[in-house]
């Protein structure tokens, strides 16, 4: 909990191939330092998996904080 405030905005691309989104975000501000991530996933209705990375303050792959995978079953539509 903190009474600081966080601002996150994050992006989703899905171009010309919808089961291949692309997405991009970035988080400032709370008691955490600044973030940006990206993500892919590939999606073969109902089953989702999906990847995304998440950077430090800078874009650089040194300053990388984790990585992400996730399994889903759904409904895309």
């Amino acid at each position: 909990s903190s009474k600081k405030p966080r601002i996150s905005l994050g992006l989703e691309w899905t171009g010309l191939i919808r089961m291949l989104p692309l997405r991009t975000g970035f988080a400032t501000g709370g008691n955490k330092s600044t973030a940006f991530s990206f993500g892919t996933g590939i999606h073969f209705n109902p089953i989702y998996i999906d990847f995304a990375a998440v950077s430090g303050a800078t874009l650089s792959p040194y300053s990388s904080k984790g990585l992400n995978i996730a399994l889903t079953t759904g409904i895309l539509f």
